[in-house]
């Protein structure tokens, strides 16, 4: 097949556009996406808005599904109150926070905070051009008492380099690694919580910090028997490390 030449500049033309339309979005608009509209409870569908094929955003009929992609937006707290699961999990840095409590959220996906004002209109507008955060993190970006935020599933990078950071103020509560039997969950960035279990996979740190902020032996690190967590820092680096000079939670290796 041959083009002359005001095709190929027209072809040239938009893949340009092209570029500068997947560059300009903080994320890819994916059907079937979640965000947050207003403060409210997990399991209420009114909490949410879920975006069709066209771009448009309703009221959905259920809760997210462990395929599903969930925003939680500026000024918006989200209570969960069941078991709840998703895919990726984006939170606003500003001030959106997911209260796990005693309950859990099971991700499927990755954890990104991200910065932007809510957007609550029926369709996309500058939704998905809000950029991802990996320094400065808002305190208590999620909180739970006995409930975790678990990462689950199989081999996938769980934080990528421009999404999440450890530096900052404590902003998660408990956090679970429960990935597949030789799955590994690669931690590009480090991330900051008073708790950590690695109950089954693989998690691998890299060359990344994790911080665990808790006191105590009911705020310990512990890998279980079968897991394993991998680290390539050095060895004058601390791979599991705390943002106090005293004495923090207790590391369990079984």
């Amino acid at each position: 097949m041959r083009f002359n030449l005001n095709q190929m500049k027209k072809i040239i033309f938009a893949c340009f556009l092209l570029c500068l339309t997947v560059i300009s979005f903080g994320q890819t608009p994916t059907v079937g996406d979640y965000r947050s509209v207003i403060t409210g409870t997990w399991s209420t569908v009114s909490t949410w808005q879920v975006r069709d094929g066209s771009g448009n955003w309703t009221t959905p009929s259920v809760p997210p599904t462990s395929t599903n992609n969930v925003y939680i937006q500026a000024g918006n707290t989200v209570t969960v109150d069941i078991a709840g699961v998703c895919n990726d999990l984006h939170l606003n840095n500003t001030s959106g926070s997911l209260v796990i409590g005693a309950n859990s959220v099971s991700v499927s996906g990755k954890l990104r905070a991200y910065t932007g004002t809510a957007i609550i209109t029926s369709i996309d507008d500058v939704f998905y051009t809000q950029t991802a955060v990996n320094s400065g993190l808002s305190v208590s970006l999620v909180t739970s008492t006995t409930g975790a935020l678990r990462f689950v599933g199989a081999t996938r990078t769980i934080i990528a380099s421009t999404d999440w950071g450890s530096n900052g103020t404590n902003n998660l509560g408990f956090v679970e690694f429960s990935l597949d039997a030789g799955a590994t969950g690669t931690l590009v960035q480090g991330l900051k919580t008073k708790k950590i279990r690695i109950s089954s996979g693989i998690v691998s740190a890299g060359s990344s910090n994790t911080m665990v902020t808790g006191t105590g032996a009911t705020d310990s690190f512990v890998v279980k028997s079968g897991a394993k967590f991998i680290t390539a820092r050095a060895a004058t680096q601390n791979a599991i490390g705390s943002s106090s000079s005293a004495p923090n939670a207790l590391i369990v290796i079984e």
